[in-house]
């Protein structure tokens, strides 16, 4: 697979609050280092293929950058604010923690995050100038 972006984020497309953290990543991205791709579609399906991975972990979000490196959960987050940059940047302070604990912090949101926020029916079109920016 090869794409013009330096990053791919595979979210969960059918989760409202997914969806509003990926507007909330294009409206921030500046220097357009972002695409975004659905945990349900192709793309997600082909990078977990190349990996061996057996299934689709939904309650995850990965950041991928094609032929360097892929991060989940909590570190895939910071990664994103790293790149956005500017003021965000100050959520790196939660990175100083352990692993374990951002994680499990991560965890906690992901597996209450349908009940707490709602769920899609099937993935939102991106509107028509973002759609460039969508793998699938």
């Amino acid at each position: 697979m090869m794409f013009k972006s330096s990053y791919i984020v595979f979210y969960d497309g059918h989760c409202v609050l997914c969806n509003r953290v990926v507007r909330w990543i294009l409206k921030h991205d500046q220097k357009d280092v972002f695409r975004f791709a659905p945990l349900q579609g192709a793309t997600s399906n082909a990078f977990f293929k190349e990996r061996n991975f057996d299934g689709v972990d939904l309650d995850t979000v990965i950041l991928w950058r094609p032929e360097k490196a892929y991060w989940t959960q909590s570190t895939a987050f910071f990664e994103i604010i790293k790149k956005l940059g500017g003021a965000w940047r100050l959520l790196l302070f939660f990175s100083f923690f352990p692993k374990k604990i951002t994680d499990w912090g991560y965890t906690i949101i992901a597996k209450n995050r349908m009940e707490w926020f709602g769920q899609y029916d099937h993935c939102p079109i991106p509107e028509p100038h973002l759609k460039h920016k969508f793998l699938d």
